[in-house]
């Protein structure tokens, strides 16, 4: 805002203004105000500065932050991941024939899986157990 309105003041306006500065203020004070006001824009500007690079500085460290987060969770869940899948695979059971001096003496006497279950199954269409 105060760029355009300099941008529309010409040569005759500032003569003006520097009048009107030098009769109010007078030759004593004008070069006083004057070096004043140079040390107040100069500050200002030091100020709006220091808060730019603070708030540059800022952002980029909340980038790096959530960057590093994302890594640690990716690290995270590659080590859990890791973890899972040793736990995950069980090892292989191991089938094989036994012979029959092998079988323990509380099974020797019982029906093979199969003929137990042949018997236990109903003939009869309507029994809950023949529906799947």
């Amino acid at each position: 805002m105060v760029l355009l309105i300099f941008e529309s003041i010409g040569t005759p306006e500032l003569i003006m203004i520097g009048l009107a500065a030098l009769i109010f203020l007078g030759p004593r004070r004008l070069p006083e105000f004057a070096k004043k006001a140079g040390k107040m824009m100069a500050d200002l500007r030091a100020t709006t500065n220091e808060f730019k690079e603070t708030w540059e500085r800022e952002v980029n460290f909340e980038e790096e932050t959530k960057a590093l987060r994302i890594q640690d969770i990716e690290n995270e869940v590659v080590e859990r991941q890791r973890a899972n899948e040793n736990l995950l695979t069980p090892a292989e059971p191991e089938i094989r024939e036994i012979a029959a001096d092998e079988v323990p003496a509380e099974i020797q006497g019982q029906e093979p899986v199969e003929a137990a279950a042949a018997h236990t199954r109903s003939t009869d269409p309507n029994d809950k157990r023949n529906w799947l």
